[in-house]
């Protein structure tokens, strides 16, 4: 691709040390040395320049390098194509951070889909167990695991049917959004519009998500496709868990609805540096990034509502 001039990135000058001399410089001064050094993959930290691309040819979501950095408040806005809602870029990077780290993410509750309905979801909240690796004492309680553990907040896009009417007046025309495909790179401008409506409106929908009494039990739990029996579901349904998990991760343990969920509170509240008070309802009450995760969850858990029908 190099030899063809298939340009998927950009030459910088260095931010790090070794950049010291050329940080400012918008392009290397020489052209040849760096387009060797690309062609034959001899990019590294250690050079002046740098090369700068979009990620893709080795995880999409920039997930990886923000868990070898042990950030704590993670924020993933996942914009790959998805037509089928498979998951693909989040399972790859979960998977690398798993073998590369140890590091173990488990995810709460996935409803994300491009038909319009009031049961999706704008994002999903993700559990960051670093305590599995970093805790000196090994993971225990989701109280003690809280001052180790992370939150995953992972927004996708999706159409829940209360959008803004140009943006289902587009979806009704093609069908894939917001999900078409990336080889289209001229939008129109009905196109991008309706993608940069949708990323607003979902923004706003987690930020002035309320809080509800009707949060402290759910209606349901669902556990993908596995075939639970009716003592199961009884006993799940005493278990004092706030909204539902849709899918079951092997690495929970035996109470993973519950575990989870305890789990992400605790992190959120030790983020917070306190046990969270109840918030106002508030337009974007989301000044800061304790309030966002704690709104995220809010949405998640939020009661449903019948589709709105439109005419």
């Amino acid at each position: 691709m190099t030899l063809f001039n298939v340009r998927l990135g950009f030459w910088l000058g260095n931010p790090g040390p070794a950049g010291e001399q050329t940080y400012k410089l918008d392009s290397p001064r020489e052209s040849v040395r760096p387009i060797v050094e690309e062609a034959l993959g001899l990019t590294d930290d250690k050079k002046p320049y740098v090369y700068l691309s979009d990620g893709g040819h080795f995880e999409n979501l920039g997930l990886y390098e923000m868990i070898l950095r042990r950030c704590r408040f993670i924020v993933v806005c996942d914009a790959t194509t998805d037509t089928d809602y498979e998951y693909e870029a989040l399972a790859m990077a979960i998977r690398q951070i798993r073998v590369d780290f140890g590091v173990p993410i488990d995810m709460g509750t996935m409803k994300f889909n491009r038909d319009p309905k009031a049961e999706n979801n704008c994002c999903a909240l993700g559990l960051i167990r670093y305590s599995c690796v970093d805790s000196p004492d090994g993971s225990t309680t989701p109280e003690s695991d809280a001052a180790c553990d992370g939150l995953l907040i992972y927004i996708k896009p999706s159409l829940l049917g209360d959008e803004p009417r140009d943006v289902l007046n587009y979806h009704s025309t093609s069908p894939t959004f917001p999900q078409e495909s990336a080889a289209d790179q001229w939008f129109s401008e009905a196109q991008f519009e309706s993608y940069r409506a949708l990323g607003s409106h979902m923004i706003e929908t987690i930020c002035t998500a309320a809080n509800s009494p009707s949060h402290d039990k759910p209606s349901n739990v669902l556990l993908g496709s596995a075939k639970v029996s009716a003592a199961a579901e009884a006993i799940l349904e005493e278990l004092d868990i706030q909204g539902w998990i849709e899918k079951l991760s092997p690495t929970s343990g035996p109470d993973t609805a519950k575990g989870l969920n305890e789990c992400i509170k605790a992190v959120i509240a030790s983020l917070e540096g306190s046990e969270p008070a109840e918030l106002p309802q508030v337009v974007f009450e989301c000044d800061d990034f304790a309030k966002f995760a704690r709104k995220a969850r809010e949405h998640v858990e939020r009661p449903r509502e019948p589709t709105p029908k439109h005419s």
